[in-house]
Parts: structure tokens; sequence; C-alpha cells
């Protein structure tokens, strides 16, 4: 039976997490804060649990399930502002990332979020700007199990900042702020490393969305192909390796289907009521 061990970070603006556990067998999970062998436990009944989780106080948990198990991140703000992501389990982070991140909001709520957790001992961690991955923003050195974050109240755009690291790290971003119509939604999500990029998506039609906004992030220059239901090519577009990510806009009954890249993409769609990652790793 596979064990499950998950890595949990929240920035300062997240108080309550609700962690929604799927898997196909019983089982029984063990919350605790990083760094610590003592915590909650958690049963899994009928396959499933959902566990409120308070992050007033402790930002940072691990997670050490006796079996293989789905979770699914529900973050919330004060108030109902809400976002949503898929955690990934150790044994699929990685040692390189690009951020993904949104445009802030000009009036409301900036703040800015950038968590790490190191797996292993004597972990060196370089962040490089967004702009060239030569600029080095930060290096920094991390025992097994330990974490390190930034958080500002700068009014910035962190989409294609660059993480490298030796050993392999869980990384998390969040913005408190999304700008759209004068509206906020804040954005949260544990990022996906970069050699699980695929080059094939599909993009579900959501239900009352008259708007999307897609960033679709490369590790290389890539071309990129976009077709309809129907296959038809609609557009393409190039993603340069210098910049990292393009920003593409739709209506809703336009909205593409399939995206497809002859080098690896991720992709980040945004409805401005829900944020999802869909892909499938090569």
């Amino acid at each position: 039976m596979l064990l499950t061990d998950i890595f949990l970070m929240f920035s300062p603006n997240i108080y309550t997490a609700h962690l929604l556990f799927a898997t196909s067998t019983n089982g029984v999970c063990n919350l605790h804060k990083l760094g610590t062998s003592s915590g909650e436990k958690i049963t899994l009944h009928d396959k499933s649990a959902i566990k409120i989780l308070k992050t007033s106080n402790v930002k940072q948990f691990k997670l050490h399930c006796n079996v293989s198990v789905k979770l699914f991140v529900l973050t919330q703000r004060h108030g109902s502002s809400m976002d949503s992501y898929i955690a990934l389990p150790k044994r699929y982070i990685g040692t390189d990332y690009l951020i993904p991140s949104y445009t802030q909001s000009t009036t409301t709520g900036p703040g800015t979020y950038l968590g790490i957790v190191s797996s292993k001992p004597k972990s060196q961690v370089e962040i490089f700007g967004k702009d060239k991955r030569s600029k080095l923003y930060r290096k920094i050195t991390m025992d097994k199990e330990k974490s390190w974050q930034d958080y500002n109240n700068d009014r910035i755009d962190i989409s294609g900042t660059y993480v490298k690291a030796t050993t392999p790290v869980a990384v998390f971003s969040n913005i408190v702020c999304v700008q759209h119509d004068n509206s906020c939604y804040p954005f949260s999500d544990m990022v996906i490393p970069m050699r699980d990029y695929s080059k094939v998506f599909l993009i579900p039609h959501i239900e009352n969305t008259e708007k999307w906004t897609i960033r679709l992030y490369a590790k290389l220059t890539c071309n990129v192909k976009i077709f309809d239901n129907n296959r038809r090519q609609l557009s393409t577009y190039t993603v340069k390796s210098d910049k990292k990510f393009i920003e593409m806009h739709f209506k809703s009954n336009v909205i593409s289907r399939v995206i497809m890249c002859i080098n690896g993409t991720a992709v980040w769609t945004q409805n401005w009521k829900e944020r999802i990652l869909h892909g499938t790793c090569s």
C-alpha cells in the first residue's frame, strides 16, 4: 500500500483551510506542525474526509497518511473570498519551478506570497526574478522539512519567477487580490514542477462564465496552437523562453478545448470565480 506525505503552507492572509480527502480505501492521516512529530489524527471513513484547519497561528504543516490519498485544499480569507488547489504528494515535488501569478488589484488588498518547504537536508535554493534568470533574487540553504517564505505588500506580478533547488522542494504561491472588473479574488496554488509540464491540455467549459484569462507557461520557446471542440484551429501563439509565459483572453462561447505545444507547458485558467490547473503529466 502506497503511503502519502504532503507538505502544506499558507500565506499570512489565509486563516482557514478546508482539507478534502479522497481515497480508494479507508485509512488514517496524521496532521502535524512542520518540524514536529505529534499532531492530530484524521480518520478516512467511507473513503473520504473533510478537515477544517485553522491557520491563524500555524502556517506550515506536514500530512502523513497510511494510504494513497488525493487532497483538495480550499483556502479562505476573512469574509467569503476563497480559492482552491490540488495538493501534490511529496513524491511528486521537484527541483525546478516557474511561479504562476496574476495581475493584482490596484485598489484593494495588496500582497504577494511565495513559500518553500525542503524535503531533504542542506538543500540549496535559488530564486530568480521573472525578467531574466541571471538576476538572482535570493539564495538560501534549507534543512530537511524546514520552510522559507516571503510576503510583501507590493502590487507586483511575480509570474515567471524561477525557483531552482538542489533537492526536491514544495513551492506555494498566493495573491491577496486578483484584479478584475473592480472585484477582488484571491489566488492560491501549490506549484507543479517544470519536469511535469505537458503538451496537450483539455480546458472544460464552466457555466455562468463570461470571460476567461489563460496564462500559459513554458520552459523553452514554444509554439502553441489553439483548437475548438471540432479540432478546428482557432489561433497560434509563441511563448518565448525569456518571457516564460503568455496571457490569452477568451469569451466563454469561444473558449478553446485543446492547447498543443511542441515543448512542455503548464496552463493556469482563470474564470474569475475559480482557478483550475488542467494537464497530463508526460
